[in-house]
């Protein structure tokens, strides 16, 4: 049963590509050596072909103390679309799409936009990064196509804009210091990260020391690609880069490395960067790349959600690690990984692999409506035991009473400690 289960899923399930590929085999910083980082205690690898080695499956039961589900209010005054992207504080849910938020209540009550389409004061071209001060009640736009830093109140008060260098990625911190992340566009990155002050002084960086440049690399191939470098975890900011595969934190103002991914044979080899390749390679990269991927991480209920997404027309992996079986240990276990969507038995609803973190113990997934009453109206007569029969009346109660043109719904899941 559990095979057809598995077939149907992956029939009514579309995985679009979407928020990391390594050159260099270690951490490259500039306040540090190699060896100084990679001799802390702490610092780990995952390897990747360890990972596609894995064959447990995980379910949802086994991971969790509470599933819920999140309805967010729909009219004419908040709409979501497909793009849209979810940020969270303690009681409010943030989501940017396009040129503008839309703010929510943890219980899915629609209170506010925020910010307008438009070029002036406290308006908004493109959001590319919302970063969420809570100690500070406010939300910070980094707007790509205007280069400017346009802080809000959680109350929707315009504050105050800052110019900023043109970066793909800007992360403010709770402390006012600014994470900027470089993409190459035609040339390599002098920096993969900076973490600078309000002033732009930079503080530390993670450099790149095998810089190049290209007029005929074919931007194009990379620019539909969403990619999301930052996560929070146990009250720090992690983040990476889509070509280097080290996971860097910060200590004391300092960038420091935490872990590392080695994706061995399945790293794309720098020549293949596709910013690199002509126009004739170009026409080829999507077939002469299915074997390299890029990889997606964060952690939450000390478990790491690792995903690793192709560079051509491969296939995406999902893999589920206790973030303990790596922490001080020279030779890690994989025996506790699994491989592939977590299955839910819980409520027979949707199979689960989240989108992001809420905090250090909850994960989220937004439920396209659509999607929900195919997936019901498929696999609902094909049973994997469900641990919580009354839940799955509630998971069929939230689908039949759903109309397709509603906001999306978001599934909450507490994980275990």
């Amino acid at each position: 049963m559990l095979p057809l289960i598995l077939s149907i899923i992956a029939a009514v399930y579309v995985v679009p590509i979407s928020v990391k590929i390594t050159y260099l085999d270690y951490p490259v910083l500039s306040n540090a050596s190699h060896q100084e980082n990679l001799e802390k205690d702490d610092f780990f690898e995952i390897k990747y072909e360890e990972l596609l080695k894995q064959k447990n499956i995980c379910y949802l039961s086994q991971i969790a103390t509470d599933v819920k589900y999140i309805r967010l209010e729909t009219n004419k005054n908040c709409l979501i679309s497909g793009s849209a992207k979810y940020y969270f504080s303690d009681s409010l849910i943030f989501v940017t799409d396009k040129d503008h938020i839309l703010e929510f209540s943890i219980s899915g009550k629609f209170i506010r936009q925020i910010g307008k389409a438009g070029n002036g004061p406290g308006e908004i071209s493109s959001i590319i990064m919302l970063s969420v001060l809570p100690r500070l009640r406010m939300i910070v736009v980094h707007d790509n196509i205007k280069n400017m830093m346009i802080f809000y109140s959680f109350n929707g008060n315009f504050i105050k804009t800052i110019k900023v260098p043109r970066h793909k990625y800007i992360k403010v911190l709770d402390n006012g210091m600014f994470i900027e992340y470089e993409e190459a566009m035609g040339k390599s990155e002098e920096n993969y990260f900076s973490l600078t002050d309000e002033s732009g002084k930079i503080i530390s960086t993670v450099k790149n020391y095998n810089q190049w440049s290209s007029r005929s690399g074919q931007l194009s191939i990379i620019l539909g690609w969403y990619f999301e470098p930052f996560y929070s975890y146990q009250k720090k900011i992690f983040f990476k880069t889509m070509f280097n595969d080290t996971i860097y934190t910060i200590n004391e103002n300092k960038i420091i490395p935490k872990y590392y991914i080695n994706l061995g044979k399945s790293r794309l080899p720098e020549e293949k960067r596709p910013e690199r390749i002509n126009n004739q390679q170009s026409g080829v990269y999507k077939e002469k790349s299915s074997d390299y991927c890029w990889v997606t991480v964060f952690e939450s209920g000390e478990k790491i959600f690792l995903k690793t997404n192709p560079w051509g027309d491969g296939s995406t992996n999902y893999f589920l690690l206790n973030r303990m079986d790596f922490i001080n240990k020279p030779n890690p276990s994989y025996k506790g990984t699994s491989k592939g969507f977590i299955l839910n038995d819980w409520d027979g609803g949707l199979f689960f692999w989240p989108d992001g973190n809420i905090n250090d113990n909850q994960v989220f997934m937004p439920l396209d409506i659509i999607q929900l009453k195919k997936y019901n109206k498929t696999v609902r007569n094909q049973s994997i035991e469900v641990k919580h029969p009354d839940k799955h009346r509630i998971w069929e109660n939230i689908v039949l009473k759903s109309d397709e043109t509603s906001n999306p719904i978001l599934m909450i899941v507490t994980l275990k400690p």
